[in-house]
């Protein structure tokens, strides 16, 4: 590098799982993970003691349904954001087919949705997902707030979930489970 030249960083890589194609590929090994365990069951209950039927509710990332279905069989008005086709092809087979009552299933990454189209909802909803966006956590998390959901709800896992702790975030009031 010559005098007078700034050296321009690089990014940091974006790890492979937080990719499209990352999910295409592990959407059977996703499937069966979630076949045999009971990881969203505490995260089910804290929802179903919380939401009200009817809510109008955005499930970022909501992969095979696992949240947006419960959701749905409450009462509630689900729009699932899903990029992965064969996560999609989860999310209709555990929904009993396609363009299942009570949902509606958005192919756009949460980065691409602009944020009047995601005005007006009862609860923002990103379960182990803002990570995996393109914009990464940081930025993601920025965005699910801009949107003005009544509620959000974000489950993260470390080390994003350090950064949801601490933080002010106007009109919301932090509530851990």
């Amino acid at each position: 590098m010559g005098p007078g030249r700034a050296r321009i960083p690089t990014p940091p890589a974006r790890p492979r799982w937080a990719s499209v194609s990352f999910w295409e590929a592990n959407a059977p090994w996703y499937d069966l993970w979630l076949r045999h365990n009971q990881y969203h069951a505490p995260i089910q209950n804290t929802l179903a003691a919380r939401v009200r039927p009817e809510w109008r509710i955005l499930d970022i990332g909501g992969g095979g349904g696992v949240l947006a279905l419960f959701l749905r069989d409450i009462g509630c008005r689900i729009v699932l954001l899903e990029p992965a086709r064969a996560m999609r092809m989860l999310f209709d087979r555990n929904a009993g087919g396609p363009n299942p009552a009570g949902c509606d299933v958005e192919r756009r990454p949460w980065e691409d949705v602009p944020l009047d189209q995601v005005a007006g909802f009862d609860l923002i909803l990103a379960c182990n997902s803002l990570h995996v966006t393109g914009a990464g956590f940081e930025a993601a998390m920025k965005k699910v707030f801009a949107a003005g959901g009544r509620n959000v709800c974000v489950v993260a896992e470390e080390p994003h979930a350090s950064g949801l702790t601490g933080r002010e975030w106007p009109g919301y009031a932090l509530v851990q489970v």
